[in-house]
């Protein structure tokens, strides 16, 4: 009866060790996983960001257009730039 005991004992201690490397191996694949999805994010974000300061550049040259009295077909040209750089379809995206 003490050698089953023991047996048992030290399978119970080996499927305990295993389970323990197999949770390690999940937090291990876990935080690269949310290591991976922070660069991710970050990264739109920073997109998002330049995005939006030259949609503001491109905006300031459109008011300096239009209060320089600039032609109508140099607006329209700068409009269709505009249009062109950000739209989902454009060729810069």
């Amino acid at each position: 009866r003490l050698e089953k005991n023991r047996l048992s004992a030290r399978e119970c201690r080996r499927r305990k060790r295993e389970a323990t490397e197999h949770m390690q191996r999940q937090i291990n694949l876990l935080e690269g996983e949310n290591l991976r999805l922070r660069l991710q994010l970050q990264v739109g974000e920073e997109a998002e960001v330049n995005n939006q300061e030259e949609q503001q550049k491109l905006t300031e040259v459109l008011d300096d257009l239009l209060k320089s009295g600039a032609s109508e077909a140099e607006i329209y040209t700068k409009i269709e730039e505009y249009k062109e750089k950000f739209a989902d379809y454009g060729r810069d995206r």
